[in-house]
Formats: structure tokens, sequence, C-alpha cells
């Protein structure tokens, strides 16, 4: 950060993440970044026919069929998660910098102090664009867990709004 600048960051979190996308949403988006039948075939097989049950103590419930999510723990997991999400960057505004590696997203901009309004507004327009291409991906924001962080050489106040709720003004973060 250049003296006289500010840097916004959002750090985004994702309600269930993993557990939320639908396997016909991800095969589509695959299909689209140009992938080949026989790895969509393949894909289709890897996500589907899993089963999930509950079991306390030695008793089990009956095994339900999945149709969500991405395994959760392999190897595969985060890069079929990064590959859904690719399309996240077609909406970011082109000066909000955008990070991403699984379901953890942080956007960030510089400007001047002079031109905080300006980088907060174009912030904020980002996050309703980005609450947007969620729903439309099987996604949802978590307005509680998404943080908000400004960095300055000079104590500063702002506010930011996810779906017309304020977010927590972080000090730090984990």
């Amino acid at each position: 950060m250049k003296k006289g600048e500010i840097t916004l960051m959002v750090l985004a979190d994702f309600s269930k993440a993993f557990d939320t996308i639908c396997f016909k949403s991800t095969i589509e988006k695959f299909y689209k970044l140009g992938f080949s039948t026989t790895f969509l075939k393949w894909l289709l097989s890897y996500l589907s026919g899993r089963s999930q049950f509950v079991q306390i103590d030695d008793k089990s419930s009956s095994h339900k069929p999945i149709h969500f999510g991405i395994p959760q723990g392999s190897i595969l997991g985060p890069l079929i998660f990064n590959l859904y999400v690719a399309d996240l960057n077609d909406v970011i505004s082109s000066h909000i910098n955008c990070y991403q590696y699984a379901d953890d997203t942080t956007l960030y901009n510089h400007c001047k102090v002079a031109d905080l309004t300006t980088g907060e507004t174009s912030m904020n327009k980002t996050l309703t664009k980005l609450s947007n291409w969620s729903q439309g991906s099987n996604l949802a924001l978590n307005p509680t867990k998404t943080k908000c962080m400004l960095f300055t050489t000079s104590q500063m106040s702002t506010y930011h709004s996810l779906s017309s709720r304020p977010l927590q003004l972080a000090v730090e973060e984990k």
C-alpha cells in the first residue's frame, strides 16, 4: 500500500459451500468450460452414487442418496469447487481484485483516502453482484461470517452491508 492509500478488503464466506452445489449445475458449468464428454461422464460418476447415514452408538439410520455436494477432504474437492466458481470473476468489477481458493473468496481494492467513498461504493456494488451470482450458483453468502477490513495508516470508520445486513468490521481475522 502506497502512502496516502487505503486498502478495503472483504473476506466472503459461503454457507455450506461444498454441500449445496447441485451435480447438474456442476456438469453444466464444466461443459461451458470446454471439458470433454468423457470427462463429464467421469465427473458425474465421481459426484453421484454416494449416500449418507447417521450412526449413534450401535444404531444406524437407513442410507439416503446424496444429490448435492462436492466430496470434502479429497484432493479433487477444492479443484472441482474452484472450477465451479470460475465464472465469478465475470461479475467482479475490473478494479476490484479477487482471490479464491475453494470456498475462501477475498475481494480488495486500493484507493486514495480522498477517494474512499468511491472505493466503498464500488465494493458495495461488487458485493451486490456477488450476492446475485451466488444465488444463481446455488451458493449462499453468509453475512454474519463475511468480514470487512480496512488497512490504512490512520484510524477511520466505514460501513458495508450484504443483503441489507451490516458487515462486521474485523480488527483481526484468523
